[in-house]
């Protein structure tokens, strides 16, 4: 299973991400998509993921069998979607024997939008309990260079870090930042090319098959 490495830019794989607010299922066939499907209401459609997998496949003209790979977005985003998502993509990947890789859902927002080079950016999205993630990035010479780790800031705080960047993507931030005087997109979950892209960065330094070690990146406990 290991040999994806070598065939990623040729392979088939299916793409799963429902940690946002808006979740995606995807098949590509290389850096092409095939089919896709956004999920707006991802609680309910989650209960419904396999028959959702199932039209963007026939969409696609594609056999279960014929998939070489599946990707999971593996958080930080909804407890329900990421460990919904991740536990069927590793049912997939036991059952027909394929190769399992996860990607970071704040990282692939970031790559799903195309911004202007050399301008501070940051990605937010909501955290619940009156918190954000946020991870900053950069682009340079066409590259996504991400800045320092995924934080957690308390609503009070995400204004005044925002003030210094230049660009702010995702969402869950619109009344808090609405008379902040800076570039923001509002996109509530990543798309397909964002999440081929954060993939193919990845593995240029790993492509290890993460069917035994994939698990959800909560980057805090749930509240209970």
């Amino acid at each position: 299973m290991n040999t994806i490495k070598k065939t990623i830019s040729k392979s088939i794989g299916l793409f799963i991400d429902i940690s946002c607010e808006r979740g995606y299922i995807g098949v590509s066939k290389g850096d092409f998509i095939l089919s896709q499907k956004f999920l707006y209401n991802i609680i309910k459609q989650s209960n419904f993921l396999s028959n959702i997998i199932d039209k963007c496949l026939l969409a696609a003209d594609i056999k279960y069998h014929s998939l070489q790979f599946i990707c999971v977005g593996n958080g930080p985003g909804s407890f329900i979607g990421t460990r919904t998502a991740i536990s069927y993509a590793k049912g997939l990947c036991f059952g027909l024997g394929l190769s399992l890789f996860s990607i970071n859902t704040l990282k692939a927002l970031a790559t799903s939008i195309d911004v202007d080079e050399n301008k501070k950016c940051v990605v937010i999205t909501d955290a619940k309990c009156e918190e954000h993630f946020i991870l900053e990035f950069i682009k340079s010479n066409n590259i996504i260079k991400f800045i320092g780790n995924i934080q957690i800031l308390s609503k009070n705080s995400i204004k005044n870090f925002c003030e210094t960047k230049d660009i702010i993507i995702g969402y869950s931030f619109t009344q808090k930042l609405k008379y902040l005087k800076k570039s923001k997109i509002f996109i509530n979950g990543p798309n397909g090319n964002g999440m081929i892209q954060v993939l193919k960065n990845k593995q240029k330094y790993n492509a290890n098959n993460e069917l035994y070690t994939c698990k959800p990146n909560y980057y805090r406990y749930p509240y209970i």
